[in-house]
């Protein structure tokens, strides 16, 4: 059983009859540390379609541990959808080269992370695999996880003194929304993006009508 885009599903694992998903993630960060935020892209690994994408805003966070914390969403998120065989998806060499084992984790930031990432792995029957691939082949990932840092600083809440939380925890808020329909939440309560319960801006066709029927009515009543 193929699936394109990112690498095979286990033939055992279809064989066995587990629920196989396949998991995107990216991670970004400004700055490197710097203003960071998270894309996940959950897909049915048979036919590739969405089953759900999340936007998270991190604070400050360098780019390899927004890449880990993006896999933990993921992964989280795979097992409640109740995945039991996963295909991971990343851009980042470095972690798919750690989670395979060819690379060794030393950084201190990144060791539970990495643990973490070993944790939720024995949860899935069927296994897990990861591959690596270009940044144009984790578009909408990446989208995501730029799309929470823009919406996130956008709405004048955290500057550049935002920090990420301690301990390398991923933030589970209730606002760390996933994606449904048309419409993308990112975390800490900024404003849905999309087409579905988008706020009305200042300056739109409503409000110059609405002001040009002011002054038509000033002229009238000789104001």
């Amino acid at each position: 059983m193929s699936a394109g885009g990112g690498g095979r599903v286990s033939v055992t694992a279809a064989q066995q009859g587990d629920k196989a998903l396949r998991v995107r993630t990216d991670g970004a960060s400004r700055g490197n540390p710097g203003q960071a935020g998270i894309g996940v892209v959950i897909e049915r690994a048979a036919d590739g379609a969405v089953v759900d994408e999340i936007a998270q805003y991190l604070g400050q966070a360098t780019n390899n541990v927004a890449e880990y914390r993006a896999l933990i969403v993921g992964l989280t998120r795979a097992l409640d959808l109740g995945a039991t065989a996963v295909e991971v998806v990343s851009d980042s060499e470095l972690l798919v080269r750690q989670v395979e084992g060819r690379y060794q984790v030393k950084h201190p930031g990144l060791i539970p992370l990495f643990e973490e990432v070993r944790r939720l792995r024995r949860r899935f029957s069927g296994g897990l695999r990861i591959s690596h691939t270009l940044r144009g082949g984790n578009k909408r990932a990446d989208e995501l996880a730029n799309e929470a840092i823009d919406r996130a600083l956008g709405r004048g809440g955290r500057g550049a003194g935002a920090t990420a939380p301690a301990g390398g925890a991923v933030p589970q808020t209730a606002e760390a929304q996933r994606v449904g329909g048309s419409g993308v939440r990112v975390a800490d309560g900024a404003t849905e993006v999309g087409t579905r319960g988008r706020p009305e801006r200042p300056g739109t066709p409503a409000d110059g009508r609405r002001h040009h029927a002011a002054l038509c009515r000033g002229r009238t009543d000789g104001r």
